[in-house]
């Protein structure tokens, strides 16, 4: 969105995402909790690949731990106040980055999906990578 200039409507998503990821503290507190515990978590404790428009879980079958598109979020945000400048937005979207940044740093060397496979959690080198050049240790 910001590529082609429409910074208002990628300003929208962003604060979408915020919202949306918001909702999912407890997930992650579980999450966390069963990390620390050296419990293996359960599929359903990974924060959820698909959302709806308003924000809740999507509807179907889709393959949750996906660290990809979480990693991708942090750099388009990244991106898009250095690029417009607006500051006030990654004050009120800190919470939810620091959410993800915190997952992102617990989960980034464990098998999981990505947005291409539909087979068994794997090692994911792009993944693994992508994470540790972007998200701040």
């Amino acid at each position: 969105m910001d590529c082609a200039g429409e910074h208002k409507s990628a300003c929208r998503f962003h604060h979408w995402v915020n919202h949306t990821l918001l909702k999912q503290r407890t997930r992650l507190e579980t999450l966390f909790t069963k990390l620390k515990a050296g419990e293996t978590p359960d599929e359903s404790d990974y924060l959820p690949t698909r959302f709806t428009v308003g924000g809740e879980l999507g509807d179907g079958f889709w393959w949750d731990f996906q660290l990809d598109g979480y990693g991708a979020w942090l750099w388009t945000l990244a991106k898009h106040i250095r690029m417009t400048g607006n500051r006030s937005l990654w004050d009120e979207v800190r919470p939810a980055v620091e959410m993800t940044i915190a997952y992102l740093r617990a989960l980034w060397r464990s098998p999981n999906y990505d947005c291409w496979s539909a087979t068994p959690p794997a090692p994911d080198t792009s993944v693994s990578l992508g994470i540790l050049l972007h998200v701040p240790r």
